[in-house]
């Protein structure tokens, strides 16, 4: 008898029962997302060729510029911001002012609010208003630059004797409100690892930014690395501080947290510009 060579069979396929299929298509319509019920995109990481903000915009004013675009207490805001520094005043009084302000006079910033008019003409420099960004640069320079006084702002520092300690913004406000966090530590450049510096700068500033991206913005402005200051060790009893900014001795630039809150300061006058179109945030 000859040996025949039987080739291998394919498995055969398994039959599905219409219950099966029935199953399985009500399976695939449940998950098709709806119409206008569709799951969030993630977003896209950001774009290092696209420089500054859709919103942005600056104008020259007859007592400093006007800044739109700034992003600020989780709105974009437009903000006027004075040439000249506000009188020296200590804390108290600064805020005493802030608070009985008339509509359209310059009050002392918090430093939150420093910070966000820093970032947005940074990020806004190489802008189709480059021009006008860069003497806005040179105004700011001549407030905490190298040579100038301390800024007072409106945030200050609470050293508690435990826990979390605490950095209240727009002090005497009445959207005054507070970041805890600590900030006892050595005194030092922000960006040095062995500073731990980020806990005490980011509620100073409430922000999440890095380390480098803030001494970048101060380092545009200022031509100086950022230093912090402040109280280096839990102390005995509960210490108030000022949160004041500047340059120290044309070395670095002082983000300090020490300073004692009656010291007369000058401080950085800011105008938060309202318009009736609904297009910026409102108070």
């Amino acid at each position: 008898m000859s040996n025949f060579l039987i080739p291998n069979r394919p498995p055969r396929k398994k039959v599905r029962s219409i219950d099966e299929i029935i199953a399985e298509e009500k399976r695939k319509k449940a998950q098709k997302p709806k119409k206008g019920n569709l799951p969030e995109a993630e977003p896209e990481p950001e774009n290092p060729d696209i420089t500054g903000s859709i919103d942005f915009s600056i104008q020259k004013i007859s007592e400093g510029y006007r800044v739109s675009g700034i992003q600020y207490q989780k709105k974009f805001c437009t903000y006027d911001f004075a040439e000249n520094v506000l009188p020296r005043k200590n804390q108290e009084k600064h805020a005493d002012r802030a608070l009985n302000a008339k509509k359209d006079d310059f009050i002392a910033a918090s430093a939150p609010l420093v910070y966000s008019v820093c970032k947005t003409l940074n990020q806004n420099k190489d802008s189709k208003q480059k021009s006008l960004v860069e003497k806005a640069r040179k105004s700011l320079n001549k407030i905490i630059g190298p040579g100038k006084p301390w800024i007072h702002t409106l945030s200050r520092a609470v050293y508690k004797t435990r826990g979390l300690d605490e950095v209240i913004h727009d002090y005497k406000q009445k959207k005054q409100y507070s970041k805890q966090a600590k900030l006892v530590g050595p005194d030092d450049y922000i960006t040095k690892q062995e500073t731990q510096a980020e806990s005490t700068i980011k509620a100073v500033f409430d922000t999440n930014d890095s380390m480098q991206e803030i001494n970048n913005v101060f380092q545009w402005i200022t031509d100086k690395n950022s230093y912090v200051y402040r109280i280096n060790s839990t102390p005995d009893s509960e210490q108030v501080r000022a949160v004041v900014l500047g340059v120290f001795s044309n070395d670095y630039f002082v983000i300090n947290s020490y300073i004692n809150i009656n010291y007369v300061r000058p401080a950085f006058g800011v105008r938060r510009k309202k318009f009736s179109t609904g297009n910026e945030g409102s108070e």
